[in-house]
């Protein structure tokens, strides 16, 4: 039996499927679009504005700002490795617990280590970047040399900080990039590994695990200028301090020339910042699983499918459906968003609904039309 056939003998117009299977791509479609970068702004994004802030005290972020960039770096990139490696050597001495380190090392010279050395105890935490080349006509990604070139290292860790942009947002970051074969040791996972461990988290030791993360950017987190934190270690007697000891310390820039400021759903935040929540996140244990695509598919199929037959059978029943779609459906959705943070999805399947009854109600109420032959016999 042909679509148009079973469409007539079950009373259901064929414009009513026309519009069911557009609202269905809209729904599939929406959250890359202009209008689903609005509606997030409105509710996804509003949600995470409303959650009260959380006092976050494990994490403390110290910040290359533009003065210390002018005055410590001299508005030079690379910054200079025996700058960092002083910072990290007073993050040390202040008593932190791990030092992540979310500097662009890929391009220090080979022989940095001729002009100063690592604390030796130290727990360190390299970032490891990562670019797109082309290799048979194919994009591929790829990472960034290790530190300085070493591909060994017994003391020095890194991970992969990949935050995801989704219409110009960073929303969740991947705790276990997948790059090439490989699952990588993310940067939030081999900082909190390092808490506990004596060794690095291994490629190995990552075997699944690789959907996104999503941030909740509810913590209040100190932050500490570079500058004063070298300033501080230089003072007689500097050593552990409350502050920082026992604590985890990011350092990271928000200097113009690093090119590291991104949209989030509280505004603008640098790259620091949104590792630093990212962490905050993953340390507490809240961060939620975005429902994947074929699940949200599948719930507006299926809410989309209950309200297109049971309005083509008894118009009376589909009202009272469509209402009690609209009441569950928006309370189901507040509940999808908080857990798998989806929301709204079923705006086009609703409005699709609506838009097929006034078209049905067109149809019925419209004057039958007058053929040619009928007029000229008039």
């Amino acid at each position: 039996m042909s679509w148009y056939r079973f469409a007539h003998n079950s009373r259901i117009a064929p414009h009513g499927m026309l519009v069911f299977a557009f609202a269905l791509l809209f729904s599939v479609t929406i959250g890359d679009s202009v209008v689903g970068r609005v509606l997030a702004y409105l509710t996804l994004d509003q949600f995470i504005r409303w959650a009260p802030s959380i006092d976050e005290n494990q994490i403390v972020l110290i910040d290359i700002t533009e003065q210390d960039y002018e005055r410590i770096f001299e508005r030079k990139r690379p910054l200079a490795p025996a700058k960092i490696i002083e910072l990290i050597q007073a993050a040390h001495t202040a008593g932190a617990k791990v030092i992540a380190v979310d500097i662009d090392t890929a391009d220090w010279p080979t022989d940095w280590e001729k002009e100063v050395r690592l604390p030796r105890d130290a727990t360190i935490v390299w970032a490891r970047g990562f670019y797109q080349s082309k290799e048979n006509g194919k994009l591929k990604v790829k990472l960034d040399r290790l530190l300085a070139g070493t591909e060994t290292s017994q003391r020095e860790c890194y991970g992969v900080p990949f935050l995801i942009q989704e219409a110009g947002i960073i929303r969740s970051f991947y705790r276990t990039p997948k790059f090439e074969t490989t699952n990588e040791p993310s940067f939030i996972d081999q900082i909190i590994h390092r808490q506990d461990h004596s060794s690095c988290l291994t490629p190995e030791d990552k075997d699944g695990g690789v959907d996104p993360r999503i941030i909740n950017f509810t913590s209040k987190i100190f932050s500490e200028s570079a500058s004063t934190l070298l300033a501080e270690s230089r003072e007689r007697g500097w050593g552990a301090r409350p502050a920082y000891a026992g604590k985890i310390l990011i350092v990271g820039g928000s200097f113009h020339a690093g090119a590291d400021l991104w949209g989030t759903p509280v505004g603008a935040r640098t790259g620091l910042e949104i590792n630093g929540q990212a962490l905050s996140s993953a340390l507490r244990n809240n961060t939620r699983t975005e429902l994947s695509k074929p699940y949200s598919f599948f719930i507006d199929f299926m809410v989309g499918l209950l309200l297109f037959f049971v309005g083509s059978k008894n118009r009376i029943w589909f009202c009272v459906i469509f209402f009690l779609v609209v009441a569950s459906g928006g309370v189901l959705c507040l509940y999808l968003f908080r857990q798998y943070y989806l929301f709204v999805s079923f705006v086009p399947i609703w409005a699709g609904a609506a838009i097929h009854g006034v078209l049905e109600r067109y149809r019925e109420t419209a004057p039958p039309s007058v053929s040619g032959d009928s007029a000229r016999k008039v």
